[in-house]
């Protein structure tokens, strides 16, 4: 009832707490997959118990999963001390390159 109320795309955090999710998540996607051609995206799954998600990750899925292990939060964060914004703006990192 869960991933029917709240559709695609979605972001569930702390999965492994509701691991017949994997199971319906695979069938979903599986049925994505053969009516478009495509399911990629269409949930992020996120845990702080790798060992429960990956138990609970089927060898149909493996293949279309990705896992990312994340580190903690940084000092900046901890001390929360504000960093400074990245220009991707072409004009700025051209004056820094010249400033260097």
């Amino acid at each position: 009832m869960f991933l029917i109320k709240h559709e695609a795309p979605l972001v569930i955090d702390e999965i492994q707490y509701a691991p017949i999710l994997f199971e319906v998540i695979e069938s979903i996607v599986n049925k994505k997959k053969l009516e478009t051609g495509q399911n990629n995206g269409m949930y992020i799954l996120t845990g702080s118990q790798t060992f429960e998600l990956m138990k609970n990750v089927t060898e149909s899925m493996a293949l279309r999963v990705s896992i990312l292990k994340m580190s903690p939060l940084s000092i900046r964060e901890i001390k929360n001390v504000k960093e400074e914004r990245i220009s991707f703006n072409k004009e700025d990192i051209f004056k820094k390159k010249q400033r260097l």
